[in-house]
């Protein structure tokens, strides 16, 4: 993608017992703020892109895929507004 190889990792659903901290299904942190296992989504995270890459650009590549794109956000800095790559 933009002349830079891509690696997709696929998410394996953890269950309480081996989840960081106790995880969304028990521990200390999860009984404290109410966490809870979050329902599957359909989500994919790219990371490590181009600093030059656009929302229409990722809307192109996924698009031309047949997949159903439903929304693209960059991630940007708060501060700069820059993208965060």
């Amino acid at each position: 993608m933009d002349g830079r190889p891509i690696n997709v990792d696929i998410a394996q659903q953890r269950s309480a017992e081996n989840t960081p901290r106790g995880g969304a299904g028990g521990g200390e942190r999860a009984q404290r703020y109410g966490d809870k296992i979050s329902e599957p989504s359909a989500t994919l995270f790219v990371g490590n892109m181009n600093f030059n890459t656009t929302q229409d650009g990722l809307w192109e590549l996924f698009g031309s895929t047949g997949a159903e794109v439903q929304s693209v956000r960059i991630p940007t800095d708060k501060e700069s507004g820059q993208p965060k790559g």
